[in-house]
């Protein structure tokens, strides 16, 4: 028996039926459309999976992506984005050191194997044994000989100042190497081997060296611990939380993309308004061949322009043409997508090409979450849901009233624009603002809350029409589409009269 396509195959080709008939084809919004209920197979939402796989090396346990804008996601929002299981894209709104220094940030949290361990050499001394434990909050040293092998470690214990009190020692006299309990272990160990090593030996670090005693990390119990408390966090090879980052296509493009690589990063985002334009692809070309971490495309709203992206070499497409809730596009050009339309028709171009989307805009509630990864979208992107949240960037204020607030803007607005240009060293090109500047967004406390919320409301959703994960869900889906009454139908009415 054939294994029943996606629902929003067939939706897709009825839409392009439909668009073939007339010159002026219907566009639906999330708001056009309802996701009608069916027998539900799971005993409770809370068992239905929402994991997905953005590409082969990223898999979230939570379809959302904090979005690139400076007013949403720096390192906080990325590391709690990975932490709950989804993934944070840093915006580009800085200088490529700038860009990198918030990567390196992200990846050394929360991780178990410390790749670039803090490092002494032979003549270091105990006070400069300190400082790198306080630059780099870690509570040991790797030591080095004059062959650039590992000698020892010295740890926070070593350097007690009641009796070590001289920095100018030597670090390598008060180093525990080999015959005083060093333990070592090969880079390939798993988490589990590891741990249970360092209670065979009753230690809480393991260095990992290969056959010539090079250091390619190190691995503390601690480390391992702070992990295991976020069971689905987004992680690499090397345990390291996840994170992705932006470029633009302009002169400093290609090498704020290697710097980014190197520094780090799962993924680049070629950033940009309209994602289809001769720039744009050939950057995603060249891209695609010279780094070896997947390559997202966008902004596009059709499926053509998918379909260029996709050509091009990008391994994922960001689908959303002006709905941001920090967007003025549609209205200061006229040009847009309707965004369920968008996603449905782009996300049936990317089925065929064994590739993925991302539905970037007009999700406000974990209905339209439902909605987006209902068409076919394999994770939604947040923006201006998340400006609200401890996590984003920027202060909370307190207006006359009392009420708390932060600060949102969208990427194409005058302040965005003045702000790329100095990243880059260029003088801001003068254009009309396609984004709102300077919006108050109500203070909204926890984004681990948030989040959680968002995603509940989804896992409601794939219960109620007869999914237990989001493969089933595409598949069994049904939508009905909703008139003005209907949509008010749904939304609180309650008459106090």
């Amino acid at each position: 028996m054939q294994e029943a396509e996606p629902t929003y195959l067939r939706l897709a080709e009825e839409l392009n039926d439909q668009a073939h008939m007339t010159s002026l084809p219907e566009g639906l919004s999330y708001d056009d459309i309802k996701i009608l209920p069916q027998r539900s197979i799971v005993n409770s939402p809370s068992e239905v999976s929402v994991a997905t796989h953005l590409t082969d090396g990223i898999r979230l346990n939570m379809p959302i992506i904090s979005a690139n804008m400076a007013s949403v996601t720096e390192t906080d929002m990325a590391v709690l984005m990975a932490l709950q299981g989804g993934i944070g894209a840093l915006h580009r709104e800085l200088t490529i050191p700038e860009q990198v220094a918030m990567i390196q940030e992200v990846k050394d949290r929360h991780q178990y194997i410390i790749d670039k361990p803090p490092v002494l050499h032979p003549g270091d001394t105990v006070g400069r044994a300190r400082e790198l434990m306080i630059e780099h909050e870690r509570g040991y040293v790797v030591v080095l000989d004059s062959d650039n092998k590992l000698h020892g470690i010295v740890t926070t214990r070593d350097l007690r100042p009641d009796f070590i009190s001289n920095d100018r020692a030597l670090s390598d006299g008060v180093a525990r190497t080999h015959e005083q309990g060093l333990v070592t272990a090969p880079k390939d160990i798993s988490v589990k081997a590891a741990q249970q090593l360092m209670w065979d030996n009753r230690v809480e670090k393991i260095i990992l060296v290969d056959g010539e005693g090079n250091v390619g990390g190190v691995i503390t119990d601690r480390d391992i611990r702070g992990l295991q408390r976020y069971p689905n966090a987004t992680k690499d090879s090397k345990g390291r939380i996840q994170v992705l980052a932006s470029v633009g296509i302009g002169t400093d493009a290609v090498d704020r993309a290697l710097a980014s690589e190197e520094a780090g990063a799962d993924g680049i985002i070629v950033d940009i308004l309209h994602g289809d334009c001769q720039k744009a692809t050939d950057l995603i070309t060249f891209l695609s061949n010279q780094l070896h971490i997947p390559i997202i495309g966008g902004n596009v709203g059709t499926a053509d322009e998918a379909e260029d992206l996709f050509n091009a070499g990008a391994d994922v497409v960001k689908v959303g043409y002006g709905p941001g809730s920090f967007c003025t596009t549609q209205v200061v050009t006229g040009t847009g997508a309707s965004q369920f339309s968008a996603v449905v028709k782009s996300a049936a171009i990317a089925h065929f090409h064994n590739k993925k989307i991302i539905a970037d805009g007009g999700i406000r509630a974990g209905g339209d979450i439902a909605k987006a990864i209902a068409g076919g979208a394999a994770a939604v992107m947040l923006g201006g849901v998340l400006v609200g949240v401890d996590e984003s960037p920027g202060m909370v204020y307190r207006d006359e009233s009392g009420r708390l607030y932060k600060i949102g803007r969208g990427s194409a607005s005058a302040t965005a624009n003045s702000s790329f240009a100095k990243a880059t060293g260029a003088v801001a090109k003068r254009r009309a603002p396609q984004g709102v500047d300077a919006v108050k967004i109500g203070y909204k406390g926890s984004g681990e809350e948030l989040l959680f919320e968002l995603v509940d409301g989804f896992q409601h959703g794939i219960a109620n029409s007869g999914g237990k994960d989001i493969p089933s869900f595409q598949k069994v889906v049904r939508f009905e589409r909703q008139s003005p009454a209907s949509y008010a139908e749904g939304r609180p009415h309650i008459n106090n009269q």
